[in-house]
């Protein structure tokens, strides 16, 4: 179509950062920053697992996010005079723990040994059944992680970056509240 926007999401444990894109030339046509609004129930991912698992909890943390989500988007939108029927993709990428809670899926067992999450892989869904509100039609996606503290944040990186086919050995390093390592090349990586 003549008018075909996206967005793409890290959502950090402090921050959530969204950039608006032109998805017929690809450009980028806005970044917005914003503090987690789940920072208020913890500071961290433990404190907000455990919150989580208390009653209404997860509800708590999901509608959280999703008020960054929106608000960045609305804001994005706004200043490009885009409206938001036109916003057809969204894909989020976060540590397994901020993919649970944005899904509303019980992250209780990432603390707990053996430290398994609920899932790794987060199905494709329509935007609206996540809570996201650009066009009702628009798909929401989200990168899977490998385990419970290597999530799509870090794979995003690794895709990035073109670690996973380069000949040559290379070290990437997500330095934000909670890090992350990978090493390696096309023939193999290693992560923590």
């Amino acid at each position: 179509t003549g008018t075909n926007y996206g967005f793409a999401f890290d959502i950090g444990t402090t921050t959530v950062a969204g950039q608006l894109i032109d998805l017929n030339d690809r450009n980028i046509l806005g970044t917005r920053i914003a503090f987690n609004k789940q920072a208020v129930y913890g500071s961290d991912v433990i404190t907000r697992i455990i919150y989580a698992s208390n009653t209404a909890g997860l509800d708590k943390m999901n509608e959280a996010v999703l008020d960054n989500i929106n608000e960045i988007i609305q804001d994005l939108c706004s200043a490009q005079k885009i409206a938001l029927s036109d916003v057809y993709c969204i894909v989020c990428a976060g540590n397994m723990t901020m993919m649970h809670l944005l899904l509303k899926v019980d992250p209780t067992n990432i603390r707990k040994a053996p430290y398994i999450p609920t899932t790794t892989v987060f199905e494709t869904i329509h935007a609206p059944e996540a809570g996201i509100e650009i066009n009702p039609k628009a798909i929401a996606a989200f990168l899977p992680g490998v385990t419970t503290y290597v999530g799509g944040d870090i794979v995003s990186g690794v895709i990035a970056c073109g670690l996973a086919e380069g000949d040559e050995l290379s070290l990437l390093i997500d330095i934000g509240t909670n890090g992350e390592i990978v090493l390696g090349n096309k023939e193999w990586m290693i992560g923590a």
